[in-house]
């Protein structure tokens, strides 16, 4: 995986709904690698805080654009770490159909985890909320 050091694109991770179990991200614009790694760095390190119970990633996508074909690499790997730290739900919020097809390309493994799409964050938040409540 060649790395380029300027990362293109954008993310924030809001740590505002940790309280309840929720990770929320947003992306915009198009992403190299650099820019999925610094993301995937962020991520991880909220990670000692929500693995102890079961928790949900909200993914905001109505800004973002694609990515490069090795950025899919790192997707995928995290997919599998976050699932290995007590990841459930994933509310995604995409703006094109090929972000459907990114998303379940990076969950091509056997672990289960509840998946669904929706049109706003208000949505997606409350989706999750239900179905953590269910491991409850």
């Amino acid at each position: 995986m060649e790395q380029n050091k300027n990362p293109h694109g954008g993310y924030e991770v809001d740590s505002q709904f940790i309280g309840s179990q929720i990770l929320f991200i947003r992306n915009w614009g198009p992403w190299n690698t650099q820019t999925a790694l610094d993301a995937s760095n962020e991520i991880m390190e909220h990670l000692e805080i929500l693995k102890a119970k079961p928790w949900a990633l909200v993914e905001d996508l109505r800004h973002w654009e694609l990515c490069t074909p090795d950025v899919m690499q790192v997707f995928v790997r995290d997919v599998k770490v976050l699932l290995t730290n007590n990841l459930k739900v994933r509310a995604v919020i995409p703006n094109m159909a090929i972000h459907r097809e990114m998303i379940r390309q990076s969950m091509e493994h056997k672990q289960p985890i509840i998946t669904d799409y929706f049109k706003s964050p208000d949505q997606a938040l409350a989706w999750c909320r239900q179905k953590l409540a269910e491991f409850e």
